[in-house]
């Protein structure tokens, strides 16, 4: 039997024909390259442009019909492969051999004469051509034709006299007399800009040796394959009409590529996935993907994509998901270089690191920088997202390491990092082996690390529900009450119609303060769920009946209340934690607000007595204490054998056992878990402007000379000094415009214009605004990766994240 699919061995060697065809070719990034030609020799030139063919029905409307039927330009490969680059292989036609028996000598210098101002001396001169971020080949054309721009300036230079005698001009060297420097004409128009700076301008200044110069770059690498393709070009023209043909069509595909990137750029923002199953584009037919979906919605109000989808199949069109990835690389590429760049300007930033694990079943570490920049006299607070890394291992050493490394892949070194923000989890935090330790040993300064502040607050209400039997219950009720009422669809519709009022929320088993919502949710509901539960009682559903006898009593109802405030509380202070723009100086001021607020609710005890009963007669339920005393079998001291101490009121009971001991063990892990960000604001406690405005110069003098020790690295002793100028100058204006904080004081100062009068105190103000608070930025970033990576689009690898 014949065989009708072709074998393995012969498909693995058709591809691996097509994927070197594919390497041949340079990629997209050449639209924007200023380099020469893509290949050594005309020779491979004419080799990799063999399939290039000319079509009339896809040519752009141009400006005039030229004489002969010429057709657009595409490529045909054998099966649907797409190249990387269209511009590169129009270049390539510029390289052939010989001209076309069709080429109009005359109509070219017309042309190039048209493309000089010749209204000025040097019509040639680089200056002229200063706006133009690419020649067209025109342009090249033109100035060869023309000629060198070597006016007398340079005179002496323009001829290299030999050893034997024998005079050598130089046709590459050129002046501008309007831009005032010297440059090389070849390495201009047909070098790599990147590797010879005789590309762009050097100053003609015995200062700098430009004699040593010039005969360095002529015998340079870069200038010797300049002037290659230069001659390439010379001996290779190309007709007039092809030459707008050729510009014609990178025109047409520059726009094309704009729009592709604009679909890409807008599906991400969607969290639209781009890629789909069997997808089919061309004649017409442009189907498969989220990504082409929206190329044909385009395409119906887009005459030039509407045009790409008509072009036959394996055609180029640039829409196959090489060309869509390629894409995604290089805008990813460039918003990391764009970032960087600022990020290398800020005088000092920290690191905030936090992981969890994709859909994809790898753990993710997500790198985000805290930095600081000053842009028209205001001082703002960054914190930048840098990428996720997969973590191959979950040691401390190996997390350090990864971290490391990926900020040297980006040139940011750790010589400006002045702090560390993680979550508490030991890998994280330890303090012998965990990676804070080892960020301090890699570094020589001082790097303090800083447990999350809301993550601390949330381990706090953690601690405090943990310390009393009773609140344990309560949450585990209404636990209890979400997955009795959500595990059935009638229950849950019958709850929504007794009233509009809140749903209920789920429980979060990590983010404390989140509970807020749920609680507040049930205390709305209560009276619907009692119905509720009271109703299915009566149809011996034991679940029911023993939810019912635990929601009803007046102990559940006045920690409801209780807990309503408390969380309420901790959600406005987490809220506020998880701004960017804060300073690690607001934690003890928003820490000293909410034990304010536990030390008001341990007096207004009475008040939250009648909130209870008021509730209970909203809801239904009891209005009376029904707590017992565990009986007593021990006798105190003093007291004789039958005699019994008075019992004290289940009231009295509930505060005693319940109430006070809640708020104590709050207001003792607050002071315990936050210790360290303590030690830190104290250390900056002459930053505060607080401080300075009440403490005494002496005072202000000691606490700046203690913080110039710490950081001896970044900070002078002038900075005392500074400090005192600064109460006795400017201590009326910092009280009338209520000055806080060190942001807003270092804000102040570049308002005034007076950072070169305290330098110093600058500095020590932007070092301690640059130490993190959270880590809510790498939080949000986790956020954005469940939207991104879903169940569609799991083997997407990070770089595309």
């Amino acid at each position: 039997m014949k065989r009708t699919k072709e074998s393995g061995a012969a498909y693995r060697n058709k591809k691996k024909k097509k994927d070197e065809f594919m390497k041949s070719y340079p990629k997209i990034t050449s639209f924007t390259a200023t380099a020469g030609p893509a290949f050594p020799t005309a020779a491979e030139a004419r080799v990799a442009a063999q399939d290039v063919y000319w079509r009339e029905e896809s040519r752009p409307d141009p400006v005039e019909e030229p004489d002969e039927e010429l057709e657009f330009l595409q490529f045909e490969s054998d099966d649907e492969t797409e190249t990387s680059s269209f511009l590169a292989c129009f270049l390539q036609l510029i390289m052939k051999s010989a001209p076309g028996e069709g080429s109009n000598e005359v109509d070219a210098v017309v042309e190039a004469a048209a493309a000089l101002s010749l209204e000025v001396n040097w019509p040639s001169d680089k200056e002229l051509f200063k706006d133009r971020q690419c020649l067209s080949i025109a342009d090249k054309r033109a100035i060869l034709q023309h000629g060198p721009c070597q006016p007398s300036t340079l005179s002496n230079y323009y001829v290299s006299k030999q050893q034997n005698g024998l005079e050598l001009r130089r046709k590459w060297l050129c002046y501008s007399p309007l831009g005032k420097y010297a440059y090389c004409e070849t390495c201009w128009l047909f070098g790599d800009k990147a590797k010879s700076p005789w590309a762009d301008k050097i100053l003609p200044s015995k200062k700098y040796g430009i004699s040593k110069k010039m005969k360095t770059h002529e015998t340079s690498e870069s200038h010797a394959e300049a002037h290659k393709n230069r001659l390439h070009f010379i001996k290779s023209p190309v007709d007039l009409q092809e030459l707008k043909i050729i510009e014609e069509n990178e025109k047409k595909w520059t726009l094309v590529v704009e729009r592709v990137i604009a679909i890409i750029i807008a599906a991400a923002s969607m969290n639209i996935g781009l890629r789909g199953h069997r997808e089919v584009v061309g004649d017409g037919v442009c189907e498969g993907s989220n990504f082409l979906e929206l190329v044909k919605l385009l395409a119906q109000f887009d005459g030039l994509l509407k045009q790409v989808i008509a072009t036959p199949k394996g055609k180029t069109k640039y829409l196959s998901p090489a060309i869509q990835n390629e894409l995604i690389s290089l805008i990813a590429e460039e918003m990391r270089i764009s970032l960087v760049s600022d990020i290398l300007k800020s005088p000092y930033f920290s690191i905030i690191l936090d992981s969890t694990v994709d859909l994809g079943k790898v753990d993710q570490l997500s790198l985000v920088v805290r930095w600081v920049s000053v842009r028209d006299s205001q001082v703002q607070v960054h914190e930048t997202f840098l990428g996720f890394i997969a973590m191959s291992s979950g040691k401390a050493e190996a997390i350090a390491n990864l971290a490391i490394e990926e900020l040297q892949k980006l040139g940011i070194t750790l010589d400006k990092l002045r702090g560390q923000g993680f979550d508490g989890a030991s890998v994280m935090s330890g303090v012998y082996g965990g990676v804070q330790t080892i960020l301090k040993n890699r570094t020589t300064n001082p790097v303090p690390f800083v447990h999350c502040s809301t993550h601390n607050l949330c381990l706090v209400i953690k601690d405090v529900v943990a310390a009393t039997n009773h609140t344990s219950d309560f949450f585990d009720c209404l636990g209890q009450v979400f997955t009795f009422v959500g595990s059935s669809s009638l229950r849950w519709e019958e709850l929504k119609m007794n009233s509009p009022g809140l749903d209920l929320k789920k429980l979060c088993p990590t983010r404390w303060s989140s509970r807020h919502e749920s609680v507040r949710a049930i205390k709305n509901r209560q009276p619907d769920i009692i119905r509720l539960l009271t109703k299915l009682s009566l149809t011996n559903c034991r679940t029911s009946a023993g939810l019912l006898s635990r929601v009803r009593t007046f102990e559940f109802t006045i920690t409801l209340v209780f807990w309503e405030k408390l969380l309420s509380k901790a959600q406005t202070i987490t809220n506020m934690l998880q701004a960017k723009n804060l300073d690690i100086g607001v934690v003890p001021a928003a820490l000293s607000s909410f034990t304010r607020f536990l030390r008001n609710l341990e007096g207004n005890w009475d008040t939250l007595i009648v909130e209870a009963q008021q509730q209970a007669i909203y809801a239904g339920a009891e209005q009376s204490f029904q707590l017992t005393m565990a009986r007593n079998l021990y006798r105190y001291s003093g007291q004789l054998r039958g005699q019994n101490l008075p019992e004290p009121s289940k009231k009295d009971l509930f505060k005693v056992q319940i109430f006070l001991p809640t708020l104590k063990t709050c207001r003792e892990q607050i002071l315990l878990r936050f210790e360290g960000h303590n030690s830190i604001v104290s250390k900056f406690a002459c930053l505060q402007p607080k401080h300075i405005l009440t403490k005494s110069c002496t005072d202000l003098r000691t606490a700046a000379n203690e913080l110039v020790k710490i950081y001896h690295k970044d900070l002078q002793p002038s900075l005392a000094d500074e400090l005192i100028d600064l109460k006795e100058d400017y201590g009326s204006e910092l009280r009338t415009e209520d000055v806080t904080s060190p942001l807003q004081l270092v804000n102040f100062i570049f308002e005034r214009d007076l950072p070169l009068l305290c330098p110093q105190l600058v500095a020590a103000l932007m070092l301690f605004i640059a130490i993190p608070v959270t880590v809510a930025s790498a939080e949000r970033s986790f956020s954005k990766l469940k939207l991104i990576k879903t169940y569609l689009t799991s083997k997407v690898d990070y770089v595309t994240i």
